[in-house]
């Protein structure tokens, strides 16, 4: 097999015709192969290098080999999430209802639990003093009015331990908590529903492109967690809005990388229309954005 260029030397590229797979398209998106064209005949080079150079080699039953073995790389399913703690690792291991702390010239530590959320996706988020570990699971279900999400807390220090958390609530879009500069605060602000506030009425069901009327859609909550009582506040997180709105100007809005810390007991939320607004934790009441009724975005959907 000719892997390198005949001409200049130079590293080669394999050439694929016709209409690719998608896990052959994972490995054109990684670099590895390229596409030359639909059509196949023959005579068409294999290979081609950074100068543009082109061949063709013979060794078929290589080639394919080699381009197997590409594929199954590109293919193969990420290495699961770990979080780093001073010189230790902690692992959720397969099929164990534990976390695992491996710590260099140590004994294995091991925190027992049992997840309260159906296991779709996890990441794991470490308080910057990292006495705290969150392990954020979410369910990943294709059936987006199933989506659930919520997050176990385990003390690192001075015992590795689990210690509590959130039990699975409602959300389409899922996103890990974030603790505050302290430690003493682990905040998460999700988009779960479009309630009325004040109602359990759907924001929807008073849809009527002829009324003025304006009602509070709470969109959102913001969930505080105070270390290390676990003392849980939560409020709603809405907007004015009239009644007139279309639905697809606020069913996509999302809360993902909108949670910020300005102090330990600050926390700045970015709305889905950039307004940012400061919240004294703990929250001691709903919070209520200010939507600008002519916002370009979405008056180019009127």
């Amino acid at each position: 097999m000719i892997e390198n260029c005949p001409e200049c030397g130079e590293p080669g590229t394999m050439l694929v015709y016709g209409l690719p797979a998608p896990p052959l398209l994972r490995a054109v998106e990684a670099g590895r192969v390229s596409l030359g064209g639909c059509m196949i005949e023959p005579g068409l080079p294999d290979w081609f290098c950074p100068a543009r150079h082109r061949w063709t080699d013979e060794d078929l039953d290589g080639r394919g080999l080699l381009l197997d073995e590409i594929v199954a790389e590109c293919n193969a399913p990420p290495p699961p999430p770990t979080a780093h703690v001073g010189a230790g690792v902690v692992e959720w291991r397969a099929g164990e209802s534990a976390l695992t702390l491996v710590a260099p010239g140590a004994s294995d530590e091991v925190a027992p639990f049992e997840p309260r959320t159906p296991v779709g996706e996890y990441a794991f988020v470490v308080s910057p003093d990292e006495r705290y570990l969150a392990l954020f699971i979410y369910s990943g279900d294709i059936d987006a009015e199933d989506h659930t999400h919520g997050f176990e807390l385990f003390e690192v220090r001075p015992e590795f331990r689990h210690i509590g958390g959130l039990p699975a609530v409602p959300g389409r879009h899922g996103h890990p908590p974030v603790f505050s500069p302290d430690s003493r605060w682990l905040v998460g602000f999700v988009a779960d529903g479009y309630r009325v506030r004040g109602t359990d009425q759907h924001f929807t069901d008073l849809f009527d492109k002829r009324s003025g009327a304006r009602v509070t859609l709470d969109w959102a909550s913001l969930r505080a967690l105070h270390l290390p009582d676990q003392e849980l506040h939560r409020v709603d997180v809405g907007v004015e809005m009239p009644v007139s709105s279309y639905p697809h100007e606020y069913m996509d809005w999302d809360t993902e990388d909108a949670v910020r810390f300005t102090a330990g007991d600050v926390v700045v939320l970015r709305m889905p229309w950039r307004q940012e607004i400061a919240v004294s934790l703990p929250p001691s009441a709903p919070v209520t954005g200010d939507r600008p009724p002519t916002d370009p975005y979405y008056s180019a959907f009127r």
